[in-house]
């Protein structure tokens, strides 16, 4: 589940700003506030929702923001479009994100939280590129 928010993440990233600056589109940098915004939102929601609904019924919505807006996003050539792709996008990422964390948190005994949050934050990172020196 997250492997899927990731791709579909790391296809925004990458090409979000390749494919507007090639159609003409100047509002890439509105369409990551929008993504960041919206996805900082839902995660004050997501955990509460997750306790109150349980993981099935607060993944649901959540994919069905993510699968409804990623695949073509990227690929938008209006600017109205194209900023609006941005807040179910980041409602997706932002609540899989949290739910997630939830879930391992839920899940583990209580004295391995800690080291079960740990753990899945470094398989979050796996993969991201670290500059030299840092």
């Amino acid at each position: 589940m997250q492997f899927a928010a990731s791709i579909a993440y790391g296809t925004i990233i990458s090409f979000i700003a390749v494919v507007a600056r090639e159609r003409g589109l100047d509002v890439v940098g509105t369409f990551f506030a929008l993504l960041a915004l919206s996805s900082l939102g839902v995660r004050l929601a997501a955990g509460k929702a997750y306790d109150a609904w349980g993981p099935a019924k607060t993944l649901a919505p959540l994919l069905v923001a993510l699968a409804g807006e990623s695949p073509s996003s990227p690929w938008r050539e209006i600017r109205c479009s194209l900023l609006l792709a941005a807040v179910p996008t980041g409602i997706g990422i932002g609540g899989i994100h949290t739910t997630l964390i939830s879930a391992v948190v839920d899940r583990s005994a209580p004295e391995s939280r800690a080291r079960s949050g740990g753990h899945l934050r470094r398989l979050l990172g796996a993969g991201r590129r670290r500059r030299h020196g840092s």
